[in-house]
This record gives structure tokens, C-alpha cells and sequence, in this order.
């Protein structure tokens, strides 16, 4: 049987459906793990959660997110190959998104595109459903984008309200759905992910940043703009049809490298100090881990 696939669920309270998805690793047939829990608060139940499963646990501030340099370090030190947001309130930040663009998750506590938005969280979504007296309400779950509750819709799955529901059982029945469905999306998107693959690719990266980045002596490797283009082109043919939800095509991916690449030649040539490069070849091949 093929390894699973490290998931890092991102979670900012107390860890409810962080449980379910736990819990639901351990089921025979789920081809995910749980490789890392991230908070946006020092405080939040789901960091004792970590601790009680042994899963590595990190804070974050708004800084270090916003920049997002040491936390695309850590996931890719991690191998995590999918984001789980699982009651994280904070806005993801564009570098994220770009280094796992339709890699990351998220669930919402209703029918989108209804009751969807900043602001629209937790009870207050529920007292928003109540007050406009519908007749139903439920999950979303879908892929993660730059615009809060946006993105691809993956599932949905629906509840009756009652006539004297209350914004407490209907956070009950919302519960109930949000950790029944989940963990089973989740699952469904490892099935389709190839770790096999994903080696390569990550290896191939390896190989690729080597030959890019300076040594620990300063020195540059010898591969040139146009051995670049040919690497990374063939890395997407490799990568093309690779998850049931693929992006672009290696032909729309090659134009950016190859933009990268020619201007890497040229700063080179005149001395350019490498730090860009090390960012730019970071979020490249954390992208190659989708």
C-alpha cells in the first residue's frame, strides 16, 4: 500500500472538527496522516489536542504569516502535501496560496454562497441563518482562494431547521455534518494524490534548487537558464494529471519559469545578491508538492 499523504491542519479554537479528522486517520481505508497542527493562537484547545496525539504543534504571529517564508520552510520540512483549515479565522496570505493553490481546504457552517464572508464565522453565521428565517441550512466544503469563502465548491451536504431552533442546536446539527464529511473530502483528495509522484517531483526539485542556490561556500551551481527550462518542463509532464483536481498544464506553468530562469542568468551575471532566488525557488517547489 502507497504511503499517505501529510496533511497540516490549521485551527485556531478549540479543535472540534481537528478531532474528527484525527480521529478518522486511524480508520484502515484513510490515506492521509496528520503531520502538523498550526495556530494563530497560543491559547486554543486544539494546540493540547497536538500535544495528546503527539503531532508537531506551531504558533504563529500575524508577521511570520503575512511573510510566510519560515512556515512554507517548515510544511515543506514536514512533506505536507495538503492544508486542512479547520476553523482558522485568519486570511490566507497570497504566498501560501501560490506555493499550495488548490491545495488547501476549507469548510464552512453553511450553504454557500450564502452567510459567507469576513465576519461570517461560528454562531454569528448561524443567528445570520435564524434571522432570515430559512428553512435549511448546512456545510460547504471547498478549495481555498485569496477571497474569504471562496473558491471551488467540492461538497455540500444540508439540514432541516426547526420552527424553534436556536443558533445552539443549529450549531449542534451543523457539527454533526461538518465532522461526518470532513474527514471523508479529505480522504477522497489523498486517494487521488500519488506519493510516488510527489517523490519525484520533490526530488527533481532538489536536483533543481542544488544546482540554483549557492553552497554553504558561496559557490552557484552550473546549471544554466536554458537546462532550467528543460528540468522544470520536464518536471510537468510528470506533474500534469497528477491530482484529481489539477491546476495548469506544464505548457501554462513553463512561461513563468522560463521569465525566472532568463532573469536568474542575467542578476547572475552581474552579482545579484541570491536571497530572491532562495524565496523564489522555495515557493516552487513547495508548488511542486500539490
Amino acid at each position: 500500500m502507497p504511503p499517505k499523504i501529510h496533511i497540516a491542519i490549521f485551527a485556531s479554537g478549540t479543535g472540534g472538527n481537528a478531532a474528527a479528522i484525527i480521529a478518522a486517520a486511524q480508520y484502515p481505508d484513510c490515506r492521509y496522516k496528520v503531520s502538523a497542527i498550526i495556530s494563530n493562537n497560543a491559547n486554543a484547545g486544539v494546540l493540547n489536542l497536538a500535544k495528546d496525539h503527539l503531532i508537531p504543534a506551531q504558533v504563529i504571529t500575524k508577521a511570520s504569516f503575512a511573510d510566510c517564508t519560515e512556515l512554507l520552510l517548515y510544511l515543506q520540512k514536514s512533506n505536507i502535501g495538503l492544508i486542512v483549515l479547520a476553523g482558522f479565522l485568519w486570511k490566507i496570505p497570497p504566498a501560501l496560496i501560490q506555493a499550495f493553490k488548490n491545495r488547501i481546504l476549507n469548510i464552512h457552517p453553511a450553504l454557500l454562497p450564502k452567510y459567507g464572508g469576513k465576519g461570517m464565522y461560528g454562531r454569528h453565521v448561524h443567528e445570520a441563518v435564524l434571522e432570515n428565517k430559512e428553512t435549511e441550512s448546512g456545510i460547504t466544503i471547498h478549495l481555498a482562494d485569496e477571497i474569504y469563502d471562496h473558491g471551488k465548491v467540492l461538497f455540500q451536504a444540508k439540514c432541516a431547521i426547526a420552527e424553534n431552533e436556536t443558533p445552539d442546536t443549529l450549531a449542534t446539527k451543523i457539527h454533526a455534518l461538518e465532522h461526518q464529511y470532513y474527514w471523508q473530502e479529505i480522504n477522497k483528495i489523498a486517494m487521488n494524490m500519488h506519493p510516488q509522484k510527489l517523490e519525484f517531483i520533490r526530488n527533481s526539485f532538489s536536483v533543481l534548487a542544488a544546482n540554483l542556490l549557492p553552497d554553504q561556500k558561496g559557490s552557484w551551481g552550473k546549471m544554466n537558464a536554458q537546462q532550467m527550462i528543460e528540468h522544470v518542463s520536464e518536471i510537468f509532464k510528470v506533474s500534469a494529471g497528477l491530482l484529481h483536481y489539477p491546476l495548469e498544464t506544464p505548457a501554462e506553468h513553463l512561461p513563468k519559469y522560463k521569465e525566472v530562469a532568463e532573469r536568474y542568468a542575467n542578476e547572475k551575471k552581474q552579482g545579484a545578491r541570491h536571497h530572491q532566488w532562495q524565496h523564489q525557488f522555495l515557493l516552487v517547489r513547495v508548488q511542486a508538492r500539490r
